[in-house]
């Protein structure tokens, strides 16, 4: 299959139109071109996933950088409030992966997060249970350290903080890198909800894996 087959078959599974969700992608206004100039398709992935789910309170991102998708989620779904998290100054994860250690990716990243429905919380995601959010989302983007343990512990806090029917998204699954694989190591042993799905419209070798939590079946 190519990225479109891929896409088309996950909104078939969840009963959105692709037509639909790329019109709603057209509406916001900062970020929304980079699927259309880019093919990044995390951008389509949460589109679709706001349409399956209906009504979205709490968002949490994983790995802010300069704020890019946090900026396109607050537009997506401006009813929702956007906790992102990343990584401090001096921390050893912003050392090596923060992007908004370069001026310009810093004074993007400081613009970005003064939308009104964006909580920006700078600690290190092993912190996680202890920073006060929310009992649960509907929604989260794990993009944050993409090696073990960090990727791990991340994991299983999302997953044990998404509500019945919602959504997580994990960036740069790698199919043959032990190291990427992680990202979905706990799916494929425990998980039964995990797929996967194309990062990028021009390179499939990059994946997003996906869970849906399962809705418990009325008794």
């Amino acid at each position: 299959m190519n990225w479109q087959d891929d896409t088309e078959k996950f909104c078939s599974e969840l009963g959105i139109s692709l037509e639909s969700s790329e019109a709603k992608i057209k509406e916001t206004g900062k970020y929304g071109h980079k699927y259309f100039s880019e093919g990044y398709l995390p951008m389509l992935y949460f589109t679709i996933a706001f349409f399956a789910l209906k009504n979205v309170e709490n968002i949490l991102e994983i790995g802010t950088g300069y704020g890019e998708m946090a900026v396109f989620l607050s537009e997506l779904i401006p009813s929702a409030t956007i906790y992102t998290i990343d990584a401090p100054p001096g921390d050893r994860d912003y050392e090596k992966w923060a992007w908004r250690r370069e001026k310009k990716y810093m004074d993007m990243h400081i613009e970005n997060m003064k939308r009104a429905n964006i909580i920006f919380i700078e600690k290190n995601s092993f912190f996680l249970p202890s920073m006060g959010l929310p009992k649960m989302f509907e929604l989260i983007w794990i993009d944050g350290s993409h090696e073990f343990p960090v990727v791990a512990w991340d994991t299983m806090f999302a997953y044990n903080r998404l509500k019945e029917g919602g959504f997580i998204f994990m960036h740069d699954y790698v199919e043959g890198n032990e190291v990427s694989k992680t990202h979905s190591h706990a799916g494929d042993i425990i998980i039964e909800e995990t797929g996967l799905l194309p990062s990028q419209k021009s390179n499939v070798e990059h994946k997003v894996a996906w869970i849906r939590r399962q809705q418990k079946k009325a008794t």
